[in-house]
């Protein structure tokens, strides 16, 4: 039977054409496509409608050309004709730099020398990095990785406790992520006597005393006031020659009392350590 007589009986519906059935896709390739993200499988779609044009095609790079052309004839040589499209989806989510992997004996070299690394008596990376040699020419250590490969272990080794022993609180204080901000507390007192401010500082003048303690030398007190949060106004203060303490603040409180016969509702401090003994304490 010829083509032209097939094609005719196929238009007369004299002869159907039976479709396989559906293939079910791979359970590999299923569980690939449930790793991708939204954005990957766009962007897949994207490319392959490119693909799939032969005008859109031509005018991307060549080299970008036979990658893709690569990537399509992989992914039908494994999955599937059908499943051409699925080589162009990029993978972004196995991205990403992997940890460093060492063998046993270079481990064990390197956390030796970590242990000189967090110390109170900090060394210095090229120390580091001799004492890690020497450990593994000790254990007889066929291979030992290279220096750069070494900076980068040490660089991801590091915590929190080896920050505060050789840097110091302040630093491992200032890497820390903010306080997380609670939005029950409103920014501002809504009515008077609400919330205070206590702060502390030291007066533009310099006094004498006469006393045989200081021999006659002036010195410059320190300044503590009281601040209404809604009004600013000043609610007491106190003049004082000795650092800010708890009786600091016990005095500010008195002289609160005396002058408005009232205490405020709430007393907002920073992180100071007056604030932090024992009698300056509330219990709900």
């Amino acid at each position: 039977m010829g083509r032209e007589a097939l094609s005719q009986l196929i238009a007369d519906k004299q002869i159907s054409i039976i479709g396989a059935p559906p293939r079910e896709a791979p359970k590999d390739l299923e569980t690939l496509l449930s790793k991708c993200s939204r954005d990957e499988l766009e962007e897949g779609s994207r490319r392959f409608a490119i693909y799939a044009d032969a005008n859109a095609f031509s005018k991307i790079k060549q080299r970008t050309r036979e990658r893709w052309r690569k990537r399509v004839r992989e992914a039908e040589a494994r999955w599937g004709a059908s499943y051409g499209w699925v080589g162009l989806i990029p993978t972004y989510h196995n991205g990403g730099r992997r940890p460093v992997e060492f063998s046993p004996d270079v481990t064990k070299a390197l956390e030796r020398a970590f242990t000189h690394w967090e110390n109170p008596a900090a060394i210095d990376f090229s120390a580091f990095w001799k004492l890690s040699v020497h450990y593994a020419y000790e254990t007889k250590t066929v291979q030992m990785c290279c220096k750069k490969t070494a900076k980068r272990w040490l660089n991801e080794r590091r915590s929190s406790k080896t920050t505060l022993v050789r840097d110091g609180s302040a630093v491992l204080n200032s890497n820390r992520p903010p306080l997380p901000i609670n939005l029950q507390i409103p920014p501002y007192a809504t009515r008077p006597w609400e919330r205070v401010f206590i702060d502390h500082t030291m007066a533009d003048i310099r006094l004498r005393l006469d006393t045989d303690t200081l021999d006659g030398k002036s010195i410059r007190p320190y300044f503590s006031v009281m601040i209404d949060d809604y009004s600013r106004k000043v609610l007491a203060y106190v003049i004082d020659f000795d650092p800010p303490c708890r009786d600091t603040c016990m005095h500010l409180i008195r002289e609160c009392v005396r002058m408005h016969r009232c205490l405020p509702a709430k007393i907002a401090m920073d992180n100071g350590k007056e604030f932090k003994s024992i009698y300056f304490q509330t219990e709900e």
